[in-house]
């Protein structure tokens, strides 16, 4: 079971983006002010004889979106359809063994396709524990015959530790954010920006205190 994966997973593909249903256009947001590029919202039907779809939120890059790399951000839990839920009184035909299934083998079809991974998790997450979550991605990488191409070790943010790394077969990478629970983009913003920025770069997160470039 991959339930230690659900912490998040990020993909770095470059496609070419042809457009998004008309309806599911958000001309703006609460509280955002007038933007340039695009950003649309709603769900995708993953299995229509269960009534299961999910959430998506989309937003172009704000110059050449065409030509930019498309980062796809998983996160598990109910969420989606238990907004639905509480406020319609209507995510119901969910299961609570839906949060069991392996994900694996998902992502281990992404790798075969030489997307590079990067799974993360906040080192005092009670609701899935950094140790579950690696122990996984050890295994997948064995599975996969990857080697160890980064050994496990600190990475720096600000002349700081901002957590542990380790990487495998140049494409599948496990970190952790120091000071992060289960919500590790508000628990460390910072660290969590610093992390994202360096997959999309294609760049490892830095193993030394000198200031790096996302710094």
């Amino acid at each position: 079971m991959a339930r230690g994966l659900f912490v998040a997973a990020m993909v770095v593909v470059v496609v070419v983006v042809h457009g998004f249903p008309a309806e599911d256009l958000v001309v703006r947001l609460p509280g955002q002010p007038v933007v340039k590029f695009k950003q649309y919202a709603g769900y995708v039907d993953v299995d229509l004889k269960n009534g299961r779809s999910l959430f998506y939120y989309f937003v172009e890059a704000d110059s050449n979106a065409d030509k930019k790399p498309l980062s796809l951000w998983l996160n598990g839990g109910k969420i989606s359809y238990f907004i639905v839920y509480y406020c319609y009184n209507r995510h119901l035909n969910y299961n609570d063994n839906d949060g069991n299934i392996n994900i694996l083998p998902l992502l281990k079809r992404i790798i075969k396709n030489k997307i590079p991974v990067w799974i993360f998790s906040g080192d005092q997450d009670s609701v899935v524990p950094l140790l579950g979550s690696r122990t996984l991605v050890r295994e997948l990488a064995h599975d996969l015959k990857f080697k160890v191409t980064v050994p496990y070790g600190a990475w720096f943010h600000q002349g700081q530790v901002g957590g542990w790394m380790t990487e495998y077969g140049n494409l599948l990478t496990f970190a952790t954010v120091r000071g992060a629970a289960h919500m590790v983009p508000y628990a460390q913003p910072s660290r969590a920006l610093h992390l994202f920025s360096s997959l999309v770069r294609g760049s490892r997160l830095p193993n030394n205190t000198r200031p790096s470039i996302e710094d």
